[in-house]
């Protein structure tokens, strides 16, 4: 290994280095052309990431919501179907309402044993409602929590005013035979 060697090494040295500059600037220009095309990609992919978590937290927020909602109107349910008969529970409500002198006839239509529940229906007669009062008594029939189902509805027209009406309707309420609505099936 003498001079001419070392001198070839040399030559070859320069050469290398003259080049790995240029390779070193072409691969950090086409890093930086890959990171330009995929910078709006990521971005978008990112925002719709986000999108989708603040959705799935608003659907959580969402399901605990109708859970603590659907728990209290099944305690609710609980309480009113076990403890005692429909007619006591329509009285109750038209109390409630202050509609009980409204009240011309509430009549049992009897008990119908089915499987593991028994259901009591009853029909009743309300005279001289106004409108309003008719739409109170359905909301709160839907929204009282003892589990009454309106079988069958009639409005028509009382004779004592324009504005009054009579309503006649049977509903049924629901009961487990044991007495207790089973509320974990």
């Amino acid at each position: 290994m003498t001079i001419n060697s070392s001198m070839l090494k040399l030559t070859h040295l320069r050469d290398l280095l003259k080049k790995r500059p240029a390779q070193m600037l072409l691969t950090a220009l086409a890093l930086a052309i890959a990171m330009i095309i995929t910078l709006p990609a990521l971005k978008s992919k990112t925002r719709k990431l986000s999108e989708s978590l603040s959705n799935y937290n608003h659907f959580i927020t969402l399901a605990k919501e109708y859970k603590r909602g659907e728990l209290n109107k099944r305690g609710d349910l609980s309480k009113g179907i076990d403890s005692y008969g429909v007619l006591k529970q329509i009285e109750d409500m038209l109390s409630e309402l202050n509609l009980k002198d409204r009240l011309s006839s509430i009549k049992s239509a009897g008990s119908t044993a089915r499987g593991e529940y028994v259901s009591e229906s009853a029909e009743l007669k309300l005279a001289d409602l106004s409108l309003n009062e008719t739409v109170n008594v359905l909301y709160a029939l839907r929204g009282y929590g003892t589990g009454i189902i309106i079988k069958s509805f009639k409005l028509k027209k009382s004779f004592s005013g324009q504005n009054k009406f009579e309503l006649s309707m049977e509903v049924m309420s629901l009961k487990h035979v044991a007495g207790a609505f089973p509320l974990n099936r």
